[in-house]
């Protein structure tokens, strides 16, 4: 007969376990495999009934770690004075200590797993501000070295904000001219006509504006593929009496007129501004009131984005932050006054990093389409004519990308990603989904470098900090030569 003070062994293993949960749980596994086999001694259930240890958690069995007996059953229970032996496997009494041991096993068992939740979160919020500590960093110093007078940045994983923040000139709050990234908006304000039956990608663009050179032989699909061979006009113009996207592609329609396209459209890919214009005019012509009141309807309002807007030169934009042209770091001068609804569709936005992010989150999260297919369509490369995608068309760059809808498709260091830059007078952005990764990152700068879109490497404005941090969030060693 076993010892009531062996019996008693037993049941204190359950006492000491409780304490020990309180008490720490640095080695949760290692406990939990010790005490479930002295529990499963003193209660008359199968193993198959006992909780199980958080998947991730669990370490093979070794010699020193004993594996759950196929069958275990209870031979004696405690009562308040003593005990005595069962004259059979199962009794009254036997039944309920077993219900009181599973009791107890599940509550074990939901305990261990609620910590086990608890040590992920732990790892994982440890090593988010290990991340956000190195991108303010980097931030910081980009803004010491003059690459711009002020930045916001905000990286996004797994959905949880890692780093949201303003430096030098600006603050968490402050609001940048985003340039194209705008056009993904109006990318997806098209696919949501599509949606609604108001209009059809194929349509062709003379459907809406008969009048424009060429337009008969252009679809708007091409247009959002920037495959149209529309030729482009100059957005660095100063201000005039003209304010509404109508009255500029009318202007813009007169100057192209003699102008010869740059391709038959669908032959070749050509990335202009014009292609985004008209399709933001065509935004305005079915829903019958201005692009800005549009995306703020549809986009803006719905979705929480509370300091973003589209500056269509009706209204003063709240906490636009000042912006420069970057001539070289710490070499800043005041950009040239331009009209915002010369650039309209193509890169009239303002907005903030967090609000981008949110926008993005809302995006490839599917709450902005009805459909999955109008995503797939929006992320889908552009295709020519002859079957081929449009990055066939693109040259030999080594970093070769795909151009969906307002979207850039490439991978960049084995990291798929789909991201879109901007830049106007003063102002430079980046957003970028790594949807492999969950990670978001967007910066914005309150400076254009003068070298933009020239083919010579930038050295003030948003690109050279932005590839920096980009490497960070991924997990990627610093370019060579590139470090900071």
């Amino acid at each position: 007969m076993i010892e009531a003070r062996q019996l008693l062994r037993h049941f204190n293993a359950q006492r000491v376990l409780r304490h020990s949960l309180q008490r720490n749980a640095n080695n949760v596994v290692e406990r939990y495999l010790k005490a479930s086999s002295i529990l499963t001694q003193v209660a008359n259930i199968s193993p198959s009934r006992l909780p199980q240890c958080p998947k991730g958690l669990m370490r093979a069995p070794t010699a020193d770690r004993p594996r759950f007996a196929s069958s275990v059953h209870s031979r004696f229970y405690a009562t308040g004075a003593g005990t005595r032996p069962l004259t059979s496997s199962v009794s009254t009494n036997s039944t309920n200590s077993t219900k009181d041991n599973a009791v107890l096993l599940g509550a074990v068992g939901g305990s261990f797993f609620l910590t086990g939740i608890l040590l992920h979160n732990l790892q994982e919020q440890a090593e988010n501000n290990a991340l956000a500590t190195e991108i303010d960093q980097l931030a910081q110093a980009a803004v010491n070295a003059g690459e711009s007078p002020g930045l916001q940045v905000a990286v996004y994983k797994n959905g949880k904000p890692v780093l949201v923040k303003g430096y030098g000139d600006a603050n968490d709050d402050s609001i940048f001219r985003i340039g194209s990234i705008t056009k993904q908006f109006v990318a997806a304000a098209i696919l949501k006509l599509q949606e609604e039956g108001e209009l059809s990608v194929d349509d062709k663009l003379s459907k809406y504006y008969p009048d424009y050179p060429g337009a008969e032989n252009v679809t708007l699909k091409q247009m959002l593929h920037q495959i149209s061979g529309l030729h482009d006009y100059n957005t660095d113009r100063k201000k005039t009496d003209k304010n509404e996207t109508k009255d500029w592609i009318g202007v813009i329609g007169e100057e192209n007129k003699e102008k010869e396209p740059y391709f038959t459209p669908g032959t070749s890919f050509a990335y202009t501004n014009i292609n985004y214009l008209l399709l933001g005019g065509i935004v305005e012509q079915l829903e019958g009131k201005p692009l800005a009141a549009v995306l703020k309807d549809r986009f803006f309002t719905p979705l929480g984005l509370t300091q973003t807007a589209l500056d269509d030169e009706t209204q003063i934009i709240e906490g636009l932050i000042a912006g420069h042209e970057g001539q070289a770091p710490g070499k800043f001068k005041d950009p040239e006054p331009f009209s915002t609804t010369l650039v309209g569709g193509a890169g009239a936005v303002c907005s903030t990093a967090n609000d981008l992010a949110l926008w993005n989150a809302a995006l490839h999260g599917g709450k902005v389409f009805l459909k999955p297919e109008s995503l797939e369509e929006m992320t889908a490369p552009g295709t020519l004519n002859d079957g081929k995608l449009s990055s066939n068309a693109m040259g030999d760059e080594e970093d070769i990308a795909e151009y969906g809808c307002g979207l850039w498709m490439n991978v960049f260091d084995g990291h798929a990603k789909i991201s879109h830059s901007g830049a106007v007078p003063g102002f430079s952005s980046f957003l970028a989904e790594f949807p492999n990764d969950q990670i978001t990152l967007v910066v914005l700068a309150n400076s254009r470098d003068s070298k933009a879109s020239t083919g010579v490497r930038e050295t003030t404005g948003v690109m050279p900090v932005t590839e920096r941090i980009e490497r960070v969030v991924l997990g990627l060693p610093p370019e060579e030569g590139k470090e900071k």
